[in-house]
């Protein structure tokens, strides 16, 4: 996913750029999916400002269910990119746009590795139908107490505080037992 930014001189211009797209590290939880990439590009001096969108098409597996379903990622990106280094503005010094200096005797970008960064901080730790946009996972019903009577937290991390909260709400109750006692 490469744009010539010699050809984006005088003034904006669109891209529109189709490609296939292949995880690395899910084995055989995602199959090969289609990226969707629409670039705006402004010329201002000796850099280009570019802003863009991307959805992504997978077909994932679900996590709960082991069903295959249609999953969509969307994201969002802004790039400086700068035919030279500038004096006061260099890659990473800013939060939300990312500036990249092109490489000598270079005119052209490479989107994919903003590209991959981007499904990948969009992709969710578990993937179920119902987090990724696909139909009503059989796992899952309308009640959302129902949901939580199958044992799987949606995402691992969260076990800790789960387990703090447990304990605080246990000493609490010993708390409130050894008042009534007290009476």
């Amino acid at each position: 996913m490469k744009i010539l930014l010699s050809s984006v001189k005088e003034s904006s211009q669109d891209f529109r750029m189709e490609d296939s797209y292949a995880f690395k590290g899910l084995g055989d939880r995602v199959k090969e999916g289609r990226v969707e990439v629409n670039a705006h590009v402004d010329p201002i001096g000796d850099r280009w400002e570019i802003n863009g969108t991307m959805e992504g098409v997978f077909p994932f597996i679900c996590d709960k269910c082991s069903q295959e379903f249609e999953g969509k990622i969307n994201g969002e990106f802004a790039l400086t990119v700068l035919s030279k280094t500038v004096a006061g503005l260099e890659p990473d010094d800013s939060d939300e746009i990312d500036v990249v200096v092109l490489p000598a005797e270079s005119q052209e970008i490479d989107l994919a590795d903003k590209i991959n960064e981007l499904i990948w901080l969009e992709l969710p730790i578990t993937l179920t139908c119902v987090s990724l946009g696909g139909e009503k996972c059989p796992r899952f019903s309308d009640d959302a107490e129902d949901n939580k009577d199958d044992g799987e937290d949606i995402d691992p991390r969260w076990n800790v505080l789960k387990q703090l909260k447990q304990k605080m709400t246990s000493e609490e109750a010993g708390e409130a037992d050894s008042g009534k006692s007290e009476d």
